[in-house]
């Protein structure tokens, strides 16, 4: 930035310019989001700057997380998971060496980096072409004071029709006359009225993952077009999940191929007796049909609200990348039995393992997966080689309706709990097939909860009730426990 602001524009200003308006649109949508939360609730503030951080603007911070300069955060992993730590220790964490954000006064020091990892878009400038892209302005003025406009909206919004934002376009900013003293009408460096060749671009704080569909259109909406190096036979499993493994795309297994992943985590489990124990995950990830994926490092832009407008769309693979990561990354590959480990003493009691099998579609509209638990009441499925798994590898398995009869091969009558969830925007869960409620269509599986009327209002909010954990915990593990229990209470009931 120094390099490039001896050119004649100064690119610190240009960035403090972005960041101020950046921080006047989140200093009002947090004190919305205050309103909602009332004074009395515990922690208000910090809810109202998280639901801001993950739901609408995002928040920007300057200095922060060893970063030097302007970061606009736009999703925390267990943003409802607030550390009951003091606040002197988790400030000395979450800031690092660099704990000079002294400008914003938001209440960032309660976030514990180990718990509350963060996804944000670090604002900087390089050198570019004026005639080829437009170059950085600078302003303070890139919001109006009001900050919304009128309820009929903006309906030149590139990816969403959600835009009410009052954004303003300031004038080009254009290089001081020199003067030479050469009279040479050639030398353009003189002339007056030269922008610079300067633009902004964001950097991927951490490098988001996305189908390749995605990449593009995110690169579409800035007027850039994706660089055609970028466009590798790499998938979502070999960028996000397994990344020190050959990626399935690059060994010509594309097409219908299942790709397949295993691991284990251990889950703490408390009982009803308030007993707390470990329980052993046996996982597996099936991915019937292989999708081309794009990790995006960086993205110019001309104007901040085009950042704003792609922020729903980076938090639905921000949230899918990190639930399926703390399940299914490289630090969950089981590892072989050791001989020379002593057997387990079985007189310990312990808690039989639990098989979890996913079932992901990534692609667009939406990513969605299906998880299939073993119902409580049921032969527990830790066998890797049980009928479930067998099916779940196949293609046609896509289809959850296909478990209808599950008991013909499972020897129970009671099927596997079957939930199906869709990602949206900004990261907003909907169950959209289930067969844990019971809303008498006389189907095990129910399609339609979205459009259709056949489902009642209270049952509708059961199914949902399932989604709304899920964001809470924010743990694939923690929620297939949950799941059960709630299943047993209300067999229980």
């Amino acid at each position: 930035m120094d390099k490039l602001s001896a050119e004649g524009v100064n690119c610190f200003h240009a960035i403090f310019g972005v960041y101020t308006s950046l921080r006047k649109l989140f200093d009002h949508e947090k004190k919305m989001a205050m309103a909602l939360y009332g004074a009395n609730t515990p922690n208000a503030s910090i809810k109202a700057e998280r639901e801001v951080l993950c739901k609408k603007s995002g928040r920007p911070r300057i200095n922060t997380n060893n970063f030097l300069g302007l970061s606009l955060e736009y999703w925390m992993d267990h943003r409802h998971i607030i550390p009951k730590k003091p606040r002197s220790e988790l400030s000395e964490k979450a800031s690092g060496k660099m704990a000079v954000d002294s400008v914003d006064g938001s209440d960032t020091t309660e976030d514990d980096p180990e718990t509350n990892k963060i996804y944000s878009l670090l604002i900087d400038v390089e050198s570019s072409p004026s005639s080829l892209y437009q170059p950085i302005r600078v302003s303070n003025e890139w919001i109006a004071p009001e900050i919304e406009k009128p309820a009929d909206a903006d309906p030149d919004s590139i990816l969403f029709s959600r835009s009410n934002l009052a954004w303003r376009d300031p004038e080009p900013t254009y290089i001081p006359t020199t003067n030479s003293g050469s009279g040479d009408a050639m030398d353009l460096e003189s002339q007056p009225g030269r922008l610079p060749n300067i633009r902004f671009i964001a950097k991927f704080n951490p490098p988001i993952v996305v189908p390749l569909s995605v990449a593009v259109t995110i690169h579409q909406s800035v007027s850039n077009e994706i660089p055609n190096e970028a466009i590798r036979p790499t998938t979502f499993t070999g960028l996000a999940l397994r990344p020190g493994e050959t990626d399935p795309g690059s060994t010509g297994l594309g097409g219908e191929s299942t790709q397949e992943l295993q691991s284990e985590t251990t889950v703490l489990v408390v009982n009803k007796d308030g007993l707390k124990q470990n329980r052993k995950h046996t996982n597996s990830l099936y991915i019937p049909k292989t999708e081309w994926a794009r990790a995006i490092e960086t993205l110019p832009f001309h104007h901040p609200r085009q950042l704003i407008d792609i922020l729903p769309l980076l938090r639905q693979y921000a949230f899918l990348t990190s639930l399926l990561q703390d399940t299914f990354g490289p630090s969950r590959v089981p590892s072989p039995p050791d001989p020379s480990m002593p057997a387990p003493d079985t007189k310990d009691p312990t808690l039989p393992s639990l098989q979890i099998d996913l079932n992901l579609t990534y692609a667009q509209p939406n990513p969605r997966f299906s998880i299939y638990i073993p119902h409580p009441r049921s032969t527990r499925l830790s066998d890797p080689s049980n009928p479930l798994s067998a099916i779940l590898a196949t293609p046609q398995s896509q289809d959850p309706t296909s478990m209808t009869s599950d008991s013909e091969f499972l020897g129970s009558a009671h099927p596997p709990i079957t939930l199906t969830v869709d990602v949206l925007h900004n990261a907003d869960l909907v169950v959209s097939e289930q067969n844990v409620v019971d809303v008498g269509v006389g189907e095990l599986v129910t399609k339609g909860l979205l459009g259709g009327g056949e489902v009642d209002e209270e049952k509708r909010r059961k199914i949902q009730r399932f989604g709304v954990a899920l964001d809470r915990c924010g743990d694939l593990g923690v929620w297939a426990e949950w799941v059960v229990r709630e299943v047993e209470k209300g067999e229980a009931s």
